[in-house]
């Protein structure tokens, strides 16, 4: 089991050493999570509900601390990780038969199979540190065997899905030009 937690104050904190932009701490939390999840361990977010200071360290923005009634408001990272845990609660970790072609030497691609024998992949591009440019790469996934109910791809920032057009072979089914990022997409098949 472990722990973590990625601060982004709103508005910034001076004298803070380069604080994380609130989609910042949602892709390294979304990698963290799936990449837990992955290698079997179970994560938790610490502070979730840390309102009490502007440390920008909970799933929640405050407002100012001066105002007499802050309004507390979700921050990105809050619908990330509702997304993911809808998406990961029934899933074990699995070595999936899929190959990213070509194959970015910065990817990530993580396994799982459910209860019900859908399988999901998440994948995404590392990036080193945040003041690097964003990775970006248009790939063909290659998945191996059957592949019966199509292939829906699944963006963890706005939780939205959408079934992606698929060209199937006897062998493997190929979906066409995933543009990866350093914020993980998820494939479910």
């Amino acid at each position: 089991m472990t722990e973590f937690s990625y601060a982004s104050s709103c508005p910034p904190v001076r004298g803070t050493p380069s604080p994380l932009s609130e989609l910042d701490k949602a892709r390294y939390a979304a990698q963290s999570i799936v990449t837990c999840v992955g290698l079997d361990i179970t994560c938790l977010w610490d502070e979730t509900f840390q309102t009490q200071a502007n440390l920008g360290i909970g799933l929640l923005r405050n407002t100012v601390t001066a105002d007499p009634l802050p309004s507390v408001q979700p921050e990105v990272i809050y619908y990330v990780q509702r997304t993911l845990c809808t998406l990961l609660g029934d899933v074990w970790a699995a070595a999936l038969l899929l190959t990213v072609v070509p194959q970015p030497q910065n990817a990530q691609v993580w396994g799982f199979v459910g209860a019900d024998g859908d399988r999901l992949a998440a994948l995404w591009l590392n990036r080193i540190a945040p003041t690097d440019p964003t990775p970006r790469q248009v790939v063909d996934v290659v998945i191996e065997g059957p592949v019966t109910h199509g292939v829906v791809g699944v963006d963890v920032l706005n939780g939205r899905e959408q079934e992606l057009q698929t060209e199937r072979e006897v062998d493997h089914t190929l979906v066409r030009a995933v543009a990866l990022d350093d914020f993980p997409i998820m494939l479910r098949f």
